[in-house]
């Protein structure tokens, strides 16, 4: 269904002349994978205004989807898997800061944190078979996640001791947990093939 309706809206474009034609496999891969993200971004927006919380999907897609965009890791065969995946691990992060956050596991909480922020900086960037990436982009992409997950994990740190709002504290533990896990999944499925 995606697919279809970006080749329509590629064929709209490209009736208008503005683009060339020989870039509509660009363009069709291009609108895809824009719109199936905006689709996982106003889905996973939705749940958490039905749960009443909004800003912990803000934090959740700040850091999950822009940290993995530079990091890489596991990414699903097609963009309705993706986007049943995106929602789970959403859901899977936001039930898991709420347990931690029950039981007031704070410190235990920072431990994930870090340990999975260093997971992060040691695996990054996690490539995708099927989209190699140049020598140069690989480079680029180290260095951006890896002062995004630094800089993340000093945010972490600051809350840990100075946050007043803890809630937010438990989403941000558990979002880096989620790339982490995101990322350690293709390095297990390299050493199984």
């Amino acid at each position: 269904m995606l697919h279809n309706n970006v080749v329509r809206l590629t064929e709209f474009l490209l009736s208008r002349g503005s683009i060339d034609v020989s870039k509509r496999p660009i363009l069709v891969y291009g609108c895809e994978l824009a719109l199936s993200t905006l689709t996982s971004f106003a889905s996973i927006v939705a749940i958490s205004i039905l749960m009443q919380d909004f800003f912990s999907s803000l934090l959740f897609i700040a850091i999950f989807f822009f940290l993995r965009l530079f990091a890489g890791g596991f990414h699903a065969s097609t963009y309705a898997r993706c986007f049943f995946i995106t929602n789970g691990v959403y859901l899977a992060t936001y039930g898991s800061a709420y347990i931690l956050e029950t039981y007031a596991i704070k410190s235990v909480t920072l431990i994930i944190g870090l340990v999975s922020g260093l997971i992060i900086l040691f695996l990054t960037p996690v490539q995708n078979i099927k989209h190699p990436l140049s020598s140069d982009r690989l480079i680029t992409n180290k260095k951006i996640s890896r002062f995004l997950v630094c800089f993340e994990i000093m945010f972490l740190i600051l809350a840990f001791f100075v946050g007043n709002d803890t809630h937010f504290f438990f989403i941000f533990a558990a979002s880096l947990a989620a790339v982490a896990v995101m990322m350690v999944i293709p390095k297990f499925e390299e050493r199984r093939g």
